[in-house]
């Protein structure tokens, strides 16, 4: 790959936001995040070029939320980073929605469980604990950033019974109804934090960062063979660590 492509073009279709993203390592160049409704193949491509002007030639990786998340969002974004990938030769990065919904939470919150609409008042959901150090420093700081590390596998779980996975102070990372997330307050005898604003922004950032600071080992793949996760098990599990890159 030509070395003058440094930088980062991250993808974010999975939640009701979608969002693109230009990144030079962990910095911003150019940001957009839209509602599509069910026009996501209408607004792909206009936003990913809005974000990439002038600066195209310099990109070397497409990172991608791979899901779990909507059938026809999600097979957008990942056909359009799979085509860009396939056609230029760049990099290819696929992050679970979960792995990014947890890098969107705040660095000084230990306990995070994400969720993700799955339909028919049920949710996506996983758990995660920033706990594992990275050779990245915090910024300003000489204190090592710590990186979520999933604690178990992505399940399906009914909305009402939400409260009943929560077992600590915990902070969701997502998107949850209003009268869901005050149902879990309720019902729970623990410390909920939510921030609905980090969801409005877009996840394709924090889609960005997962591919830029998190150094487990890549899963053997490519842009030619990645797949959302909804084709793994019907959208109900997603590995518990890691994720694809080529």
């Amino acid at each position: 790959m030509d070395n003058s492509r440094t930088l980062t073009l991250a993808l974010d279709t999975s939640m009701a936001v979608s969002s693109a993203v230009l990144l030079d390592g962990a910095e911003v160049l150019a940001a957009r995040a839209w509602r599509a409704g069910r026009k996501h193949s209408v607004h792909v491509e206009p936003n990913v070029r809005d974000v990439t002007r002038g600066k195209s030639e310099r990109v070397g990786t497409v990172a991608v939320a791979a899901g779990p998340g909507g059938f026809s969002s999600l097979r957008t974004s990942m056909a359009f980073a799979k085509g860009l990938c396939s056609a230029l030769g760049l990099g290819f990065a696929a992050v679970p929605t979960p792995v990014a919904l947890a890098y969107s939470s705040p660095t000084d919150v230990e306990s995070i469980l994400t969720l993700i609409p799955a339909g028919s008042g049920r949710y996506f959901a996983q758990a995660f604990e920033r706990a594992r150090p990275s050779d990245q420093f915090l910024e300003g700081s000489s204190e090592r950033r710590t990186l979520p590390e999933a604690k178990g596998d992505c399940f399906v779980v009914n909305a009402e019974a939400l409260h009943e996975i929560i077992s600590g102070p915990v902070f969701v990372a997502g998107h949850v109804s209003e009268e869901d997330l005050d149902r879990m307050r309720e019902t729970s005898s623990w410390s909920i934090e939510f921030d609905a604003e980090l969801i409005e922004s877009g996840l394709a950032r924090f889609v960005g960062l997962a591919a830029y600071h998190d150094s487990e080992p890549a899963r053997p793949t490519n842009a030619i063979t990645a797949i959302p996760q909804y084709m793994r098990g019907a959208g109900i599990t997603v590995p518990a660590r890691g994720w694809a890159r080529a």
